[in-house]
């Protein structure tokens, strides 16, 4: 938390402004990994209450959130199974999860059950502005073993706005990410970097060398 992502902070403005007054908030967070951004978020707007749920894959980063965030309930499970007795939740973030997935509707209609009525999710993910759905595999060359991962996949916005279309008491905005500043390479080679181009000074790419466009995807429920 002493280092927050860019990202983060962004996604915190929304529900800054989504959430004006200080009230009671129960919260989602889906892949959560250990916690950084449910803690980012205690941290940033202390006056709200929330109650926090995390759910990942990893039971080592869940304990890591469970040591870092007082009442974290943890949960560990992939989205496609998420029991719909977890409860309702007024805020529900998915941050760079579904570009694992192969198809958007599964994971988000999971999503769109489990949200209360007036509530909101977030999803922060590469997303593409053409009419083209990206499926990506890969795997670490250098790694004998190494089987080839789903992971960095990008849904047109067109697709997307086409499965939104479907749920009529659903609203949604767009907002773009761009890294404001320069990004070195690290040992993951899919960790993504930053280079100078024509159109951007801070171009994020990866190891597979594509150019990474992110966006912020906002729903909000009537």
């Amino acid at each position: 938390s002493s280092f927050p992502k860019e990202s983060h902070k962004k996604i915190i403005s929304i529900i800054q402004k989504y959430l004006p007054l200080p009230t009671q908030v129960s919260i989602l967070d889906v892949g959560c990994a250990n916690g950084s951004f449910l803690l980012l978020l205690s941290k940033m707007l202390p006056n709200h209450d929330f109650q926090m749920t995390g759910i990942d894959l990893h039971p080592n980063l869940l304990e890591i959130a469970k040591k870092n965030i007082n009442g974290i309930h943890t949960i560990i499970s992939p989205i496609e199974e998420l029991k719909s007795d977890i409860g309702l939740f007024d805020v529900i973030t998915c941050l760079g999860t579904f570009s694992v997935f192969d198809d958007f509707k599964l994971p988000f209609t999971k999503l769109y059950n489990l949200m209360a009525k007036k509530g909101l999710l977030i999803i922060f993910t590469e997303f593409n502005e053409f009419p083209i759905d990206v499926i990506v595999r890969y795997k670490d060359a250098q790694n004998e073993s190494a089987k080839f991962e789903s992971g960095w996949n990008i849904f047109s916005k067109y697709s997307v706005e086409k499965i939104l279309q479907d749920y009529p008491d659903l609203t949604y905005q767009w907002v773009d990410f761009k890294m404001p500043f320069s990004l070195k390479k690290q040992a993951d080679h899919m960790r993504s970097w930053t280079i100078k181009t024509e159109s951007d000074n801070f171009q994020q790419v990866n190891g597979a060398q594509q150019l990474v466009n992110q966006s912020i995807l906002y729903v909000t429920k009537e």
